[in-house]
């Protein structure tokens, strides 16, 4: 008996050894609470009153009546107001509110104008730019000049009257095919101009007239107008001497001799185109236009037109020289023609009636 209580109490004994003294819970370490730091607003920008616009033409097109102008200006405001006069600091034309910097405003007439803007916003208004020209150019006097040598574009007097409304034109009629004669010794980068010229012509005159090309077989040098045959616009090109042995073109890269008859005068259409060897070739669809009966064009100062292929001894135009085919405006006034019937023969006092000319 007494031993299985001293075995039991050793048994106790033996399980009380085996346990792990109980430990004291570790108390948190303390936490440190995150510091907040305002951040103000960033301040709204103040704002002011625009800047002076800058304005400037887009685009200028050549119409019937007076030059369309697209007009645009560089503005930090919301709302613009364009102003528009006769004169510089003038609004008698326009004066308008317009959301947008761009304007499309048609000119009543050839001239010069001059326009203004000032953008606003809710702050207030900016001073009005510098006056900006516009010049006008009225496409009834591009068509007076091309085929009447007439009116304020022509290599005349700028103020020169216009010539008599009895004369007519000379051109070429409907269905006519016109023969170009190169000589041999035109590059066949020429014979391309000259050719690329009449195919204007023709797209812009209703493809009534069409041209053939050949080679003359000989360089020309000795032919004279009489020389040339009927129907038939013959190219060649000299020397800067051989021109002037021949008394031909003077100083000039090239020039044109006869052209294209009126039915009236029973004489049969021929020209003779000289152009100026090596570097004649800038100048040969502008004579080769002579040929067609196209005479020169000349833009005042300060148009945004381009300057024509019929660019004359007073031209003002800025821009490249000696163009290689005909303008967007000399192209419309050729189109402008075809579409109101106008022939060959016609009278200049009928393009009058028919508001194509001026008087």
């Amino acid at each position: 008996m007494f031993g299985r209580l001293v075995v039991g109490a050793s048994l106790i004994l033996s399980s009380s050894c085996g346990r792990s003294a109980p430990t004291s819970p570790t108390a948190a370490a303390p936490v440190t609470p995150p510091v907040i730091v305002a951040v103000p607003p960033p301040a709204a920008p103040t704002l002011t009153a625009p800047n002076v616009p800058v304005v400037s033409v887009n685009t200028q097109r050549a119409l019937l009546g007076g030059s369309e102008f697209r007009l645009i200006w560089s503005a930090s405001g919301t709302s613009h107001r364009l102003l528009i006069g006769r004169s510089p600091g003038a609004s008698d034309l326009l004066d308008t509110r317009l959301g947008l910097p761009t304007y499309v405003w048609l000119a009543p007439s050839a001239g010069t104008f001059f326009a203004r803007v000032s953008s606003s916003n809710e702050v207030g208004e900016s001073p009005a730019s510098a006056d900006f020209r516009l010049v006008s150019v009225d496409l009834r006097d591009v068509i007076d000049a091309m085929l009447y040598a007439s009116g304020p574009l022509t290599d005349g007097v700028q103020s020169g009257p216009s010539i008599s409304p009895n004369v007519t034109v000379c051109g070429f009629p409907d269905g006519h095919r016109v023969s170009l004669l190169f000589a041999d010794d035109i590059s066949e980068a020429n014979v391309a101009k000259a050719q690329e010229f009449g195919r204007q012509y023709s797209a812009n005159t209703g493809n009534t007239i069409t041209i053939k090309s050949d080679r003359a077989g000989s360089n020309l040098t000795s032919w004279t107008i009489l020389d040339v045959p009927p129907e038939t616009i013959a190219i060649r090109q000299m020397t800067t001497d051989e021109m002037r042995q021949g008394g031909v073109c003077g100083p000039s890269l090239g020039c044109n001799t006869g052209g294209p008859r009126c039915p009236s005068s029973n004489f049969r259409s021929r020209g003779l185109t000289t152009i100026r060897s090596p570097d004649g070739g800038l100048a040969i669809a502008h004579e080769v236009a002579h040929a067609y009966g196209l005479f020169h064009l000349n833009y005042p100062a300060g148009t945004y037109l381009s300057t024509p292929l019929m660019k004359g001894s007073r031209d003002q135009s800025s821009g490249v020289d000696l163009q290689q085919n005909l303008t967007e405006t000399e192209a419309a006034a050729l189109d402008a023609l075809h579409k109101a019937g106008v022939r060959t023969n016609a009278r200049r006092g009928d393009l009058i009636s028919r508001g194509l000319v001026n008087p």
